[in-house]
């Protein structure tokens, strides 16, 4: 992960092991068409994941899906919506009501390598009872920052490490590292 042809521009803010797949709904693009009154195919919000019929917003860090018959990926953090974002989908004030709809999909880190086919099964295989979803730490992120604990809310940006930290935790991260601090990954490892 990534396949051929996926390239990573910015690679301070994007990519590496914690983000090496980036899944959303293909009802929320269904959703978007509407607010945007545009056809939006599947991709076009940087996705290389488009799932339907999961709520993938709804999803617990650290959670497991396994796809098809090999890969399995873990939940990792939301997608925050950036500048290139903005400028990709060229609507006036489009952060700001993307911010607030909280539908920002998900990072994955893979965790067992395997193919991945159109129309190939997505299955739970474990979810963590802490409840921490994808959509919750966005807002946390982004909307709320005293919605959730402490620990992990991120109160100012001088913290960043520190709550990234405390998700990596709840992703089950053991070494500590950070969606900043891991190497970036393209291509498959030997």
């Amino acid at each position: 992960m990534p396949s051929f042809g996926d390239s990573v521009c910015d690679r301070e803010n994007h990519g590496g092991d914690t983000q090496a797949v980036h899944a959303y709904a293909r009802e929320d693009l269904d959703y978007w068409e509407s607010v945007l009154e545009r056809t939006l195919p599947g991709g076009v919000f940087g996705e290389n994941l488009t799932t339907t019929g999961l709520d993938v917003n709804g999803a617990v860090i650290g959670e497991r899906w396994r796809i098809g018959d090999e890969l399995e990926l873990a939940v990792t953090v939301p997608r925050i919506p950036c500048g290139t974002f903005r400028g990709w989908i060229a609507e006036r004030g489009w952060l700001r009501t993307f911010a607030r709809a909280a539908m920002p999909g998900t990072y994955l880190s893979v965790v067992t390598p395997g193919q991945v086919r159109a129309g190939d099964p997505i299955t739970i295989v474990h979810r963590p009872t802490h409840g921490v979803s994808v959509a919750a730490v966005f807002r946390a992120l982004t909307l709320e920052p005293s919605c959730c604990r402490r620990s992990w809310s991120p109160t100012s940006s001088r913290r960043r490490p520190g709550r990234w930290r405390a998700l990596g935790r709840l992703s089950g991260w053991t070494d500590g590292a950070t969606p900043w601090s891991r190497p970036a990954v393209v291509g498959p490892r030997s």
